[in-house]
């Protein structure tokens, strides 16, 4: 039974990827549609002058997308397109900013947190890793748990 238990622990590298797609995903709409940090508070406002110089798209390389509107954390869609899955084992699912971390990072000091050491993800996609992960726990342990009898006397 110990070895049939130790098999319910998901343990698919393609689980594990195909879960921090869906981070991903969630990571980006939250950040940039729903224009919240990390901690769910809204993005702080923008300077008066880069609030005008944004909708007026005249920074290199904007996208204009999202130039109007309230504070999203985009300018030229460079750092949060850079966000992905890193790497995927049997044992986990590692996501981040290949090129641009340094950037996410200096935006946390100055008060716009995508992600932190503290909290790495907002709480409602912690909770949807967590019910993702125990999902797959049940699927698995319906396959491999069976019943046992024992006969007394």
């Amino acid at each position: 039974m110990a070895k049939e238990l130790a098999n319910a622990i998901p343990r698919s590298e393609t689980a594990w990827k195909k879960l921090g797609y869906e981070i991903v995903k969630k990571i980006k709409n939250w950040t940039i549609k729903q224009g919240k940090d990390v901690y769910g508070r809204p993005f702080k406002a923008y300077s008066k002058q880069y609030a005008t110089h944004k909708a007026a798209g005249k920074f290199p390389r904007q996208s204009m997308v999202h130039a109007k509107g309230k504070p999203n954390f985009v300018l030229t869609g460079d750092t949060m397109g850079d966000l992905k899955v890193l790497d995927a084992t049997r044992d986990s699912v590692t996501i981040g900013w290949a090129a641009w971390g340094h950037i996410i990072e200096g935006q946390a000091k100055r008060g716009r947190a995508v992600s932190t050491d503290d909290q790495p993800v907002a709480k409602h996609i912690i909770d949807f890793v967590a019910k993702n992960y125990l999902k797959q726990l049940d699927t698995n342990l319906r396959k491999t748990s069976s019943i046992v009898k024992y006969s007394i006397g």
